[in-house]
């Protein structure tokens, strides 16, 4: 926009141009140099013209000489042989030579000092009328016939003719004297001319040399302040690269517009070292951040690999506990028949009660036999207890495992949030991990506590089937007694058929319970290999992450290189 007011503003002022001052100047020259010549060529066309004219008069006369020296004799022939002399064409020789002298009359002029010539002249006209009277009185005496008077007119032509070729001849000889004075006035003019030639010239000179020194002055010298202010740039130095002129020409022009340019280039400069230090500044934060993301996946890698080994310990857990489930569900499963021998087996006892005292022995026999089954039974709850005490312990377990994953997925979290845009997915994984893990554990105290109801009911039933083993003990030794009281061992078979048949149902229950476990630990067994497969992908997603943003840090530290390069470039510049 600057740059188009100085041509705003020329418009309303008058600009002498440079080629308008060059070309004054040439011309002024070029006429100086000319002049000399343009004389040269004026006068000596005037001396060639006079010196011509002198030579086409000794032509005329010559003719007029020679005309009539010869003409009145054929036109004589003509008349005797009776010729149409007017057709003959002598007359309009005779006009020509009328016309001649009067050129040659008109040639020398009023000068005095050819007077003779000019009397001379007068004379041969006087005679050439009266010689074109006797010429035309011939022809009307004549004709195409001969005639006597008619030919001595031209007998009188000819006597005429005679004076004619003697003045002419006079009339040669004073021209001829003229043309050699206007030799010797050429001579004596271009001799003149020469000196005055040559002083124009050396004028001419002078003026050119003057006007080369102004136009030295006009062109080249501003050229060479222009210079020298462009060799200053050239060295990177625009403190001072400002042209003062004041010429409203085109170098003028030249000037504010190289001003403008000097302005443009500084402002420019300045820009562009701003920018390149903005750039250099953005670089090196960009670097120091993709570095900071660099470290940072580096440590949500290192923590996913150690929250993968955790997964691996935690899935050989639940393989373990699956395997203790299977454990637990084969053992309820052998409670499950024994109780079922019982069941039988107070059956038979209440078979034999009914039948009455004779069979007593039996009883007492049946009582042995129950005596051995309820140590197998004692026996068998110890191992279940014990084996409740395991899973309890492996509930436990996975509660820990649940709370170290619930705790993976809360650092994952924090890594994630740290790692911003790219570490999204990882959240979300986390956070499914997170409801694994709650799930987990909610299941884990779910079987807890179904384990201690179980625990606690083994515990009674250990308390009643040593409670039975004493009163068998007792029936051995008050065998005698039974009979008395048989019915009160009816009843308590029947208290016993009731409470094992309880024993049986919880049992049914608690490998139900067990059953279900498994299932829901092989369904937390293979929710836990998907999580340690998708653990794998984000690993592997980070450590390409990782390796793209090595790429972009050496990306960056190319472009910071040449983003310094670029400031060291224009800190070379002096502004």
């Amino acid at each position: 926009m600057k740059q188009n007011k100085p041509k705003d503003k020329n418009k309303n002022n008058f600009k002498f141009t440079l080629r308008a001052k060059i070309t004054i100047m040439f011309g002024i020259i070029i006429f100086i140099m000319l002049m000399p010549l343009l004389l040269l060529m004026f006068y000596s066309n005037n001396y060639i013209n006079r010196y011509d004219q002198v030579l086409s008069n000794i032509s005329k006369i010559d003719y007029i000489k020679t005309t009539t020296d010869a003409q009145p004799q054929r036109i004589l022939n003509y008349c005797i042989i009776n010729k149409n002399v007017n057709e003959s064409g002598e007359g309009e020789k005779i006009a020509t030579m009328i016309q001649y002298i009067s050129d040659i009359k008109y040639e020398i002029g009023t000068n005095t000092a050819y007077a003779k010539n000019t009397d001379q002249v007068a004379i041969i006209e006087k005679l050439l009328n009266n010689y074109l009277n006797n010429y035309r009185e011939g022809i009307g005496l004549c004709g195409d016939k001969f005639s006597l008077t008619g030919d001595s007119k031209f007998y009188t032509m000819n006597d005429i003719s005679g004076y004619i070729s003697d003045n002419c001849s006079t009339l040669l000889g004073l021209e001829m004297s003229r043309s050699k004075d206007i030799q010797n006035q050429i001579a004596q003019n271009y001799s003149k001319m020469q000196i005055n030639i040559f002083i124009m010239f050396f004028f001419a000179v002078i003026v050119a040399i003057g006007l080369v020194i102004l136009l030295n002055k006009v062109i080249a010298k501003p050229i060479r302040l222009l210079s020298k202010k462009l060799a200053v740039i050239a060295d990177k130095d625009l403190t001072d690269a400002t042209v003062t002129l004041h010429s409203k020409d085109e170098i003028g022009d030249l000037a504010h517009v190289f001003n403008i340019m000097s302005d443009s280039l500084k402002n420019i400069l300045e820009k562009v070292s701003a920018v390149s230090n903005d750039i250099e500044h953005s670089f090196c934060e960009v670097t120091q951040n993709v570095e900071d993301t660099a470290k940072g996946s580096e440590n949500i890698a290192k923590n996913v690999d150690y929250m993968l080994t955790k997964i691996e310990e935690q899935n050989n857990e639940s393989r373990m506990v699956i395997s203790n489930i299977s454990n637990i569900s084969e053992i309820s499963k052998k409670i499950h028949g024994n109780t079922e021998n019982i069941l039988k087996s107070a059956k038979t006892s209440i078979d034999g009660a009914s039948q009455g005292t004779h069979k007593l022995t039996d009883y007492t026999t049946q009582l042995t036999t129950v005596n051995n089954i309820m140590s197998e039974i004692t026996q068998m709850v110890n191992e279940l207890h014990s084996s409740t005490q395991k899973m309890n312990d492996i509930v436990n377990t996975i509660s820990e495992i649940s709370d170290e994953t619930n705790l993976l997925s809360l650092n994952a979290s924090i890594e994630a949030a740290r790692a911003g845009e790219a570490g999204h997915g990882f959240a979300v994984v986390a956070e499914q991990i997170q409801k694994l893990a709650d799930n987990s554990k909610n299941s884990a105290q779910e079987i807890g506590m179904i384990i201690l109801d179980v625990q606690q009911r083994t515990s009674n039933m250990t308390g009643q089937m040593q409670q039975g083993l004493i009163q068998l003990n007792k029936g051995n030794d008050i065998a005698e007694e039974t009979k008395k009281s048989f019915h009160e061992i009816e009843l308590s078979i029947n208290e016993v058929d009731i409470e094992i048949r309880e024993i049986v149902d919880n049992i049914t229950h608690l490998s139900k319970i067990v059953s279900g476990t498994s299932q829901n630990m092989e369904a937390i067994d293979s929710v836990m290999q998907d999580t340690s497969d998708v653990t794998k992908e984000i690993a592997d997603t980070i450590n390409t992450e990782t390796a793209n943003l090595e790429e972009l840090t050496a990306t960056m530290t190319v472009l910071l290189e040449t983003a310094t390069e670029l400031r060291k470039t224009l800190s070379e510049f002096k502004l």
